[in-house]
């Protein structure tokens, strides 16, 4: 039992000074990072990723091509049916992101 846990230990021991010196593995280390820190700012922060907003009363509407004038007709129709709702805030503004379609 001593002999697996020694020789487990060598092991790890081998494993922790080959990655503090390869370059390789920093280079896949922070490269792993950087993707994983970007994607979550895009999911936190999507906003950067559509060209166009509106803003409308409480709404912020994103989106990759222009709207036209209908959609203030479509916010004003949300806007009544969200009223309806226990749970609406009126000072609570509300982020849209529309991706090719409205």
């Amino acid at each position: 039992m001593k002999k697996i846990l020694s020789s487990t230990f060598n092991a790890y021991r081998k494993y922790r000074t080959f990655t503090k010196q390869s370059k390789t593995y920093k280079a896949v280390k922070y490269s792993l990072v950087t993707i994983f820190a970007a994607y979550g700012l895009i999911l936190i922060f999507p906003q950067v990723l559509f060209a166009h907003k509106i803003s409308y009363k409480n709404f912020n509407l994103y989106s990759r091509q222009p709207l036209d004038a209908s959609v203030y007709k479509v916010l004003d129709s949300a806007e009544a049916q969200l009223e309806k709702s226990p749970l609406y805030d009126k000072d609570l503004t509300k982020r849209i992101f529309v991706s090719n379609s409205f």
